[in-house]
């Protein structure tokens, strides 16, 4: 696995709003999930073969992830 050059450690938000919320919660959870290779480890363990929408499963299971952290799944 090659580390990526971006990281969710080094993200600062800064709000002139007192209601907004940074990231709706969701960038501790995604910074943990980067930590923990998440989406290296779907890429590594999952196959759809040939069938439809095999490409990026890693991309595309972290996007479900999200989701579902956001209540919008």
């Amino acid at each position: 696995m090659q580390p990526s050059s971006h990281s969710l450690d080094r993200v600062g938000v800064a709000f002139d709003d007192s209601h907004a919320v940074a990231h709706a919660g969701l960038s501790l959870p995604a910074t943990l999930a980067q930590h923990l290779w998440l989406r290296e480890l779907v890429e590594a363990h999952l196959d759809l073969g040939s069938a439809p929408g095999h490409a990026n499963v890693g991309h595309k299971a972290m996007t479900l992830v999200r989701s579902m952290l956001a209540g919008t799944a």
